[in-house]
């Protein structure tokens, strides 16, 4: 529920993911080493988080480079959201905010935010890198 809260920006996920949060709260804390990834859920939550969109023609090899490196990166309070042209209508109609993203010099481009708060665009990897590193 946090992770699609996070790709569609629809809060009412959040309400979801605290209601479910209260369900378990009891079981939770008298058997904290059942309930690993529950707590993981639980970090999450509380962020911060980063929200990573990459728009792009279609799926070419440098979109598959840009992947594959945030598939290295140790972020686990990430969420990624890859916007192709060809598909860009369909993401817009279930996340709304991913219509004002475009791409530089036609190029897949990538939007690092966090908490919502994006940086610059970048084409670059590496760039992209160091701004998941602050």
């Amino acid at each position: 529920m946090l992770r699609l809260s996070k790709l569609t920006a629809d809060s009412k996920f959040d309400k979801y993911a605290s209601e479910l949060s209260k369900s378990f709260a009891g079981k939770v804390t008298n058997s904290p080493i059942a309930y690993s990834m529950f707590l993981s859920a639980q970090i999450f939550a509380f962020g911060p988080s980063y929200e990573i969109v990459i728009r792009c023609e279609h799926e070419n090899e440098k979109t598959k480079r840009i992947l594959n490196e945030l598939n290295t990166l140790f972020v686990p309070n990430k969420v990624v959201l890859v916007v192709p042209d060809n598909k860009r209508d369909e993401i817009i109609s279930v996340a709304p905010f991913t219509g004002n993203y475009e791409k530089i010099n036609g190029s897949p481009t990538i939007y690092v935010c966090k908490n919502y708060v994006c940086s610059l665009p970048t084409t670059d990897i590496g760039e992209m890198k160091k701004l998941l590193e602050k």
